[in-house]
């Protein structure tokens, strides 16, 4: 509610972040529980609404009052007056803090298997479906002799690049 602040919220909602159902919270105190890194970006993604975008999605983490972290991520859509003043912003917020900690592990995994396909010496190639090239190590480049941008530019064919006998 915009004339009073007060958030009315569901029983799970209340759950996710943290606090006791029966106890009155206005979305200034919820700022508050913001990740202080957060805040900022979410006021700034709040001030933004408008009668022409009044939908809102943004992730952001939520320390609750045990002092728990969680990534919530919040979807929501302003009402307006006909005067343009705001009304309310319906929503929901779900927590996300599985699915950011699961990006966070294959982020990490892709970091390390970076490092290993640059830096192994050997010749290192990813085909799709099509038989087409995907992308290759810097080993195959300079074996090779083609560099990546090259192999899109002439959308190789790895199988007449191997085998240029068309029987094969």
């Amino acid at each position: 509610n915009a004339s009073t602040d007060v958030i009315v919220r569901s029983k799970e909602s209340a759950e996710i972040l943290g606090i006791d159902d029966s106890v009155q919270v206005t979305g200034r105190q919820m700022l508050d529980q913001v990740h202080p890194n957060d805040r900022e970006r979410l006021r700034i993604a709040i001030a933004r609404l408008s009668p022409q975008l009044p939908n809102l999605q943004i992730s952001y983490r939520l320390v609750r009052p045990d002092s728990s972290m969680i990534w919530v991520e919040r979807i929501s859509c302003a009402h307006y007056s006909d005067e343009g003043k705001l009304l309310r912003i319906v929503g929901m917020i779900a927590d996300i803090s599985e699915r950011k900690r699961v990006e966070d592990e294959l982020r990490k995994q892709k970091e390390v298997f970076q490092k290993i396909f640059e830096n192994i010496p050997a010749m290192i190639a990813f085909v799709n479906k099509d038989h087409r090239l995907e992308l290759v190590n810097p080993e195959w480049e300079r074996a090779m002799g083609w560099t990546m941008a090259e192999i899109r530019e002439r959308d190789l064919d790895i199988f007449t690049v191997a085998y240029p006998d068309p029987q094969y």
